[in-house]
Order: structure tokens, then C-alpha cells, then sequence
């Protein structure tokens, strides 16, 4: 590893590993396998295309440090879709990644990464507000009514 690829590690993973630790919300996830923080794009592209409709995956961007990303399934025959985080996304304080991920109706599934006994590693997506209900600020009543009007955040 040469100095410049090192700087540019520590550049990209210090405000990643910072967000994934103070971030009560991020650190749950990550723990339970629902944050996929080093997943690259392709690989998330390599999974999803073997899910159903509305799967998606929460990782961390491989181009902005620190930056998180939806990759997601919009629908059957359609490719795999990323999407990019923005700060306004989740700018009030009362509005956590969990909210903003319950209020679009296209995520329907997200993808859990557990590493078996034998060292495999399984995907298994499971239904967001299930997963995500302890994170949420808004109750499932407020995100089925305002996702209603939110198909997409593209």
C-alpha cells in the first residue's frame, strides 16, 4: 500500500467509522447485519438481482466518505438502483435514516448479511418496518400514510 492509498483509506474510513459508532441507530443495524457498511456497488448489484421486488441494501458510498447509500430493486426486469443519502434527507434532528427509509414505499425488504458457522454467508431480506420499527421516530401509521405519496426519492 503506497502513502497516497493510505491516506485516502483513513480519509474515507474515519468519518464512516465515525457515523457507524455514534450514530445509535447506524451501530444497531451494522450489528444486526442490516447495514451493509463495506459492501461495494457491485456487490450490492450481485445480490439484489437474485431478490424480490422492493429489496434494498443500506451501505456506506464508496466515493464519499462517510456518506451512506441505498442500493435497491425497483421492480421485476429493472436494474439494481443506487442512491445516494443526502444530508437534507435526514437533516432534522427528529428524522433518523429509519424514517427516511420508512416513508418510500419502494423499499420493502431489507437485506440482513449473516455469516454462517462454516464461514458462508447468507442474504436474507426481511420486511423493513419489522426491522426498522425500534428505529423509527414516526409511527408505522404516519409512514404508510405519508408513503403513499412517496414511491420513489429519485
Amino acid at each position: 500500500m503506497t502513502n497516497k492509498e493510505y491516506t485516502q483509506f483513513w480519509e474515507w474510513i474515519g468519518p464512516s467509522l465515525k457515523k457507524i459508532r455514534y450514530q445509535k441507530h447506524i451501530l444497531g443495524l451494522f450489528e444486526q447485519g442490516y447495514f451493509c457498511a463495506f459492501l461495494t456497488r457491485i456487490e450490492a448489484e450481485q445480490i439484489l438481482v437474485n431478490k424480490r421486488s422492493g429489496s434494498f441494501i443500506l451501505r456506506l458510498s464508496t466515493r464519499y466518505a462517510g456518506e451512506f447509500v441505498v442500493s435497491y430493486l425497483p421492480g421485476e426486469k429493472l436494474p439494481v438502483r443506487h442512491y445516494l443519502i443526502k444530508a437534507t434527507d435526514t437533516a432534522d434532528k427528529k428524522k433518523t435514516i429509519a424514517d427516511f427509509l420508512g416513508q418510500y414505499s419502494i423499499f420493502k425488504y431489507i437485506v440482513q448479511v449473516m455469516t454462517l458457522d462454516n464461514g458462508e454467508t447468507q442474504y436474507n431480506a426481511r420486511k423493513k418496518d419489522d426491522v426498522l420499527r425500534k428505529y423509527k421516530r414516526k409511527s408505522i401509521k404516519q409512514y404508510q400514510r405519508d408513503s403513499t405519496q412517496n414511491e420513489n426519492p429519485l
